[in-house]
């Protein structure tokens, strides 16, 4: 019996193995540390920001009085959930009402139909802003998004 739990167990874990097809995820693997502020998500290789809409990239590689930073930052404080960086993205601002960031990258390998997926990140508010989205999702497609 118990060689049948292990055979059991190893044909799952084969069958139910779990891959990231989401490269750089933690956003660690960057072209040059980011000291802009606005914009230098597409530091983060190979991340890039499809619209004309400016998402941040934060990374302990900056100089503690760049805006750029991690944890302090022209945003407030916040340590990175995994590794040493993190993006930032506007959903709202009552002040330019059709302000959105995106962050997108190509998957490494393809999505297969039929197939049952499991999609996770981790959103943390601002320290610095007055509204939240009550929603965030993430967007699948065979073709990249633009303005």
């Amino acid at each position: 019996m118990k060689t049948i739990g292990i055979l059991i167990g190893i044909f799952l874990l084969h069958y139910c193995s779990a891959q990231n097809l989401v490269p750089n995820y933690s956003f660690e693997l960057f072209s040059s540390c980011p000291i802009l502020g606005p914009g230098d998500v597409v530091s983060a290789i190979p991340w890039v920001a499809p619209t004309l809409n400016t998402p941040e990239y934060f990374n302990e590689c900056s100089p503690l009085s760049s805006t750029s930073s991690v944890p302090k930052n022209f945003a407030g404080y916040q340590w990175a959930r995994t590794g040493k960086a993190y993006a930032g993205i506007t959903t709202f601002a009552p002040s330019l009402p059709n302000t959105r960031d995106y962050v997108q990258v190509q998957l490494t390998d393809s999505l297969v139909a039929g197939r049952l997926y499991c999609v996770g990140y981790y959103v943390n508010l601002s320290n610095i802003v007055q509204y939240a989205s009550n929603g965030f999702s993430a967007y699948f497609s065979n073709t990249p998004i633009s303005c």
